[in-house]
């Protein structure tokens, strides 16, 4: 028996609200709580209409609208959220309403009876564990590093980041000199077969305010933006930003890293998408990051030198599109998996 993944989702989000309801924080918008639990956007609206029907989660609107616990977190129950999302479970089919027994044994059969007094005692270890329990306890646990998997151009690649579940995964966009650029319609369609944990990125060089438009319109997370763009149109985006840098324009990070709109920061190499590696002492002199927002680490990284980097800057991540490829531009899901798998083990 294994519980949806909207369930665990529902878990994550429900856990998000009662940090911020012991820490005494303010209502959280449905992209706040996007961001922070990296679900979806659109799946965690679907999750916290049912979290709210359940009076697990209480919604307002207006000004000072928002999500917050419906009940104080001691009072929330594991067994809560994953009732409010699986209904009456049970671990065998048997048990629901409407099956026919096709043995006419419901009232004798020994099996049903063990597995009706099993769901029983695994409903009973749910509801052991309260949301301030488990409050108490994450501040306890280390989290493993971010992972962005970039340069995807097919169904193939897409099905092999499904599998290995990084954080993000990064598409070339309006950039014909990489082999790994796609077009608007391919991002379009690959993005809806993208598993909705997965925050799907677009990288860009330089946009200009139609490709941006486009972008929003497209459905990606993020934007990731390489070289120079108009202060105006960052301003006026409706998606969240990922500014990268180079070695040649590494100066310009203090001027970004204050913007509201950009959540995050990638330091690359000097030739983007070169797969080269850099010397990581020259982000040692930079501005502090900004609470709250992440800084990932890409340019030449692969499965061998991954936790290596991790360690030579606080970098919240690491980034990576040659070091999963076979030969340019062609991923392979061996090398996706063994990547992913090497990064989350390397605790930060």
């Amino acid at each position: 028996m294994c519980f949806t993944l909207e369930s665990d989702y529902a878990v994550r989000i429900t856990g998000y609200l009662a940090e911020k309801a012991v820490s005494g924080g303010e209502r959280s918008e449905a992209k706040v709580i996007s961001e922070n639990t990296g679900v979806s956007l659109r799946f965690a609206l679907k999750i916290l209409r049912k979290l709210v029907t359940s009076g697990i989660v209480r919604s307002y609107k207006g000004m000072q609208g928002g999500y917050e616990l419906g009940r104080k977190p001691s009072e929330i129950t594991l067994l809560d959220v994953v009732r409010a999302i699986e209904g009456d479970y049970h671990i065998n089919r048997c048990h629901e309403h409407d099956f026919i027994c096709t043995r006419n044994a419901k009232s004798c059969c020994v099996y049903r009876s063990v597995f009706e007094e099993i769901t029983d005692i695994v409903s009973e270890k749910l509801a052991e564990y309260d949301f301030e329990y488990l409050t108490e306890r994450i501040g306890s646990i280390r989290t493993a590093p971010l992972v962005k998997i970039c340069g995807l151009r097919t169904a193939a690649d897409v099905r092999a980041v499904n599998e290995a579940r990084p954080d993000f995964a990064g598409f070339v966009m309006f950039y014909e000199k990489s082999r790994r650029n796609i077009s608007v319609e391919t991002a379009e369609r690959l993005i809806d077969e993208l598993s909705p944990d997965i925050k799907a990125v677009a990288v860009t060089v330089s946009p200009d305010r139609e490709q941006i438009e486009q972008i929003e319109r497209a459905g990606f997370d993020y934007i990731q933006i390489h070289g120079t763009v108009d202060d105006a149109e960052t301003d006026s985006t409706t998606i969240d930003i990922i500014k990268a840098f180079n070695i040649s324009d590494i100066g310009e990070f203090e001027r970004w890293s204050g913007r509201n709109r950009v959540k995050g920061f990638v330091f690359d190499s000097a030739v983007p998408g070169s797969g080269q590696t850099y010397d990581y002492s020259v982000l040692k002199d930079l501005p502090k990051v900004p609470a709250g927002k992440f800084v990932l680490a890409a340019g030449g990284i692969n499965s061998l030198n991954a936790v290596a980097a991790l360690k030579a800057y606080p970098f919240d991540g690491v980034d990576t599109s040659s070091g999963v490829e076979d030969e340019q531009g062609v991923k392979s899901p061996a090398k996706i998996e063994e990547f992913v798998r090497t990064v989350r083990s390397a605790l930060r």
